[in-house]
């Protein structure tokens, strides 16, 4: 690693002394950067004499390329549009956002000199748009990978969501309730994280710009005195790092991963807050050490960490500790970091305003992958890149000449074939496109028959020529056909077809939005199954890569590369319920069934062939078996398998791998598959929900429709617009599904009643007098992690909390509490949690005699006492594992 400090690289004041430079970032082709200072000016600056200082000491060789002055205040953010870097987009505490376009066609600004200084321009970079609508500093720009957005946020606590193209203002996110110091983009496209002076960083949803997930816990004795709060998305879109974390007095980078959004890792070392931290833009394969085996090397990410103790350290996840500490390059803050696109640079601006340049080894952090081994980590995520744009040659803007002369031919002979009447219309040529060669194929021999009950071709017709006093002609042109003519006749021949042989697959991911077949009304259309949030109740888990940390006794779910997208039965389309098609991937695993080293596999074949699964016991085959389509979901334990299929079939295995039943055949394809115990739960895409007793073959539920609870939710829903989808479900120990909303509801399945009912209401969760919010939630406390995971997550939590205050005072608040409390009492003897029924049970009993309510009370006692004299009284029978 080489270090570099270039003295020539500064933002002065009139007095020639140096002024702040609050942010930097690299051009994607690397050949620039730009930076923004305190004296109101973008300055653009060339790489090469940084990296080979005898550039810098060339004196014919331009080191600052150009010097854009419009701002009227501070210059606090610049960051380059993705990929061709067309824009720069820069905010400032003027409040304005302004967008730059190099305009390579006008020379005229260069070799001048910038208006009150000796500075030169070689570039002529003009501004193209201004953006107005926040109403104080504007501190942190981000673009989506794409270019497709463009975020903005403020020290008006505000984020604002502008169009990549157009620059119109789309939307405003305005749930901060403290300065946002932070934005970035995951690169998969489907979130945006934003971090806050309220000690919060929440991420966004891009489908419906809701919050998705809010995290406070690594920063709630964070300082408010960093100039920044700059978070970055990892490139593989696994983890967030975030800046100005504390544990206790220790200032951290805390990071948290996608599947669950708990801050799982912390970076610790620095001595004072930390006010950035930018991941590498490349993805390496690492290995263990640095003579280990490069087959042992593991896909992984490096970070970089700026902090106010004036200090940079670089981060790889492969160690526990930091692989560089640069001590004190700077006399102040560091303020902003970027990489270079090829991840060797690491670039770094300070508060003292100067600029750092760190320059790594092409193997110092490993083998860095390709884009499309890169797109393939992305894709699963969901991640599908765009179809690549065809750049223009010179054949390519040949054959557009032609055509172009083609058509105004073409289009010349029909005006003197309509004005003559006395010529037939010649069919344009026909344009063949292949996949190596294009040309344009000769006219059609014959001219195209039409659908006539006269002639077959179009006749000339005379027409009305008069001479006007001047001696003018006045033509007056005769309909080709009347209004009489055939319904099915042409008034011309058809346009020639366009040939198309490509071999590429078309891009069917995005989700449909029309109406069923047959215009019946979907309750869900488009429907995305979320990541699980109520994971925990199901004991699975879903990390993976990079800083996760995976628990001893949690199922960890492994997934492959998506294959392609599944296959969409009719059922499903004529259903009134859609619940998430699973895509299809090349591989899926679930370790640890057994608490240890139990593994079940699976392996698709992209081609038309059977998918392989096998079991093994750390490195020992258990059993191995083939089915003919392709598997989209498994689950199990140490007893029982289950793997369900794309076409609708369902597997069943025993320990030893035997097919305990014949292949059992869905509706439609599953959505939801989990198991606890003999239990087996699927939940179909057309909302159809089955349970059966693996042990004595038969079936707990069956075919019962969840569209009751989906039509509830979105009736309760505060958003009308929004699509409330099933993001959970689980089944007990007793054989009773738990299904969490994405509002979230939870509900069970009454075995005997044989209908619907809800076992956890977010609205009430502050009613409980005998529940706690920081308390912490001990092992078989359901309703309890419910609630705790709800507030993680946010919504309509506790919305009716002012009952609580008045509990005490008014005849609503006493039953209200008092109501809720007997709602909570049977829900967890639904759900079979005894600790919950013990805890409830005291506090219902305190309760009622704090009321006076002795009719209850009595009630009460003759229920837990049983049977008395012979009297038939409801009771309470508990089933203790």
């Amino acid at each position: 690693m080489h270090l570099a400090k270039p003295s020539w690289l500064a933002h002065l004041d009139d007095k020639g002394q140096r002024t702040s430079i609050f942010s930097i970032h690299v051009h994607p082709d690397g050949t620039r950067i730009a930076t923004g200072g305190l004296d109101n000016k973008i300055k653009l600056w060339s790489t090469i004499p940084i990296i080979d200082g005898s550039k810098a000491r060339d004196p014919n060789f331009p080191t600052l390329l150009c010097t854009l002055g419009l701002h009227n205040g501070s210059v606090l953010c610049v960051r380059w549009s993705n990929r061709d870097g067309r824009y720069l987009a820069s905010g400032s505490d003027d409040q304005l956002l302004l967008i730059w376009e190099w305009d390579k066609s006008t020379e005229a600004w260069a070799g001048q000199s910038i208006f009150g200084s000796g500075e030169q321009n070689i570039e002529n970079w003009k501004p193209v748009r201004r953006l107005t609508g926040h109403q104080s500093d504007v501190v942190d720009l981000a673009w989506s990978r794409d270019n497709t957005y463009l975020a903005s946020c403020g020290l008006d606590n505000l984020v604002f969501i502008w169009d990549g193209r157009k620059f119109e203002k789309l939307h405003k996110l305005d749930a901060h309730q403290g300065f946002v110091k932070g934005v970035t983009w995951d690169p998969v496209g489907e979130y945006l994280a934003t971090e806050s002076d309220d000690k919060t960083v929440k991420v966004w949803r891009t489908s419906d710009w809701k919050v998705q997930a809010e995290i406070s816990e690594p920063y709630t004795s964070s300082p408010t005195t960093t100039f920044y709060r700059r978070l970055s998305w990892s490139p593989d879109g696994s983890h967030v790092a975030t800046a100005n974390g504390a544990q206790g007095p220790v200032p951290i980078a805390a990071i948290f991963n996608r599947n669950d959004w708990r801050p799982d890792v912390s970076l610790v070392g620095h001595d004072s807050a930390i006010e950035v931290v930018s991941f590498n833009p490349v993805i390496f394969m690492i290995p263990e050490s640095d003579d280990a085996d490069p087959d042992s090397a593991s896909v992984g990410s490096v970070c970089a960490v700026g902090s106010q103790d004036h200090s940079i350290s670089v981060w790889v996840t492969r160690n526990a500790r930091p692989l560089f500490v640069c001590q004190k390059p700077f006399d102040h803050s560091v303020l902003d970091l970027a990489w270079s696109p090829d991840g060797t640079h690491l670039y770094a601006c300070s508060y003292d305003g100067t600029v750092v340049v760190l320059q790594f080894l092409n193997n110092e952090f490993g083998t860095r992958l390709s884009m499309e081994e890169h797109d393939k980590i992305l894709a699963k995520y969901g991640f599908v890149p765009k179809d690549p744009i065809i750049l223009e040659n010179t054949t390519q803007l040949a054959m557009e000449g032609t055509l172009a002369i083609t058509n105004k031919t073409s289009s010349s002979g029909r005006i003197a074939a309509l004005m003559s009447g006395n010529q037939e219309l010649p069919p344009p040529p026909t344009v063949i496109i292949s996949e190596d060669k294009i040309n344009y194929g000769p006219p059609s021999s014959a001219p195209s028959q039409m659908t006539s009950e006269n002639s077959n071709t179009i006749k000339s017709s005379s027409q009305n020529i008069t001479l006007t006093k001047d001696g003018k002609k006045r033509i007056q042109p005769q309909f080709l056909r009347g209004l009489t003519s055939s319904p099915g006749t042409p008034l011309r021949p058809p346009m020639p077809q366009q040939s198309v042989s490509l071999d590429k697959a078309s891009n069917l991911d995005a989700p449909s939005r029309a109406l069923p077949a047959g215009g019946i009304p979907a309750i869900l259309i488009g429907n995305k199954r979320k990541e699980s949030f109520a994971s925990e109740i199901a004991a699975q888990s879903n990390k993976r890569q990079s800083f996760s940390k995976s628990r001893a006794d949690s199922v960890i779910e492994t997934e492959g590369y998506v294959l392609r997208s599944g296959l969409v039965p009719p059922s499903v389309t004529m259903s009134q319920v859609r619940l998430a098609s699973h895509k299809v991937k090349d591989y899926l695993a679930k370790d640890r069934l057994d608490g240890a080293t139990l593994k079940l596999e699976c392996f698709n074949n992209n081609a038309k062939g059977p998918s392989q699964i096998s079991c093994t016991r750390g490195k020992v085959v258990v059993w191995i078996d083939y089915v003919p389509s392709s598997i989209i979901l498994l689950t199990g334990h140490s007893q029982f398998s289950a793997v369900a299929c794309e076409d609708g079939s369902l597997f069943v295995y025993s320990s030893a791998g035997r097919r305990l039943l014949p292949v059992i055949m869905l509706e439609s394809a599953a959505s939801f598959l989990e198991i606890c115990r003999e239990y087996l739960l699927c939940i179909t895409q057309t909302g159809l929900i089955y349970i059966w007793d693996l042990r004595n073959l038969k079936a707990i539920v069956s075919s019962v429709s969840t569209a009751p609870i989906l039509q509830a939710a979105t009736i309760l829903s505060d958003d009308f617009h929004s699509t409330v989808s099933i993001i959970s479900a689980c089944v007990r120990p007793n054989g009773i599904p738990l299904l969490v909303t994405s509002i979230n509801e939870a509900w069970c399945y009454h075995l005997d009643m044989k209908t619907w009912v809800r076992v956890y209401d977010p609205r009430y969760s502050t009613l409980d007098p005998s529940n706690s919010e920081t308390s912490e939630v001990i092992g078989g406390s359901i309703l309890a992690s419910l609630e705790s995971m709800a507030r993680q997550r946010g919504g309509n939590i506790g919305s009716l909390a002012y009952l609580r205050h008045s509990g005490g005072k008014d005849t609503q608040g006493k039953a209200h509490v008092i109501g809720h409390l007997e709602n909570q009492l049977v829900s967890s003897e639904m759900v079979n949690s005894p600790t919950e029924y013990k805890r409830l049970l005291f506090a219902y009993a305190q309760q009622l005699a704090d009321e006076g309510a002795e009719f209850r009370l009595h009630e009460l006692c003759m229920e837990l006492l049983g049977p008395v004299n012979g009297y038939e009284i409801l009771v309470v029978k508990f089933i203790f594992y």
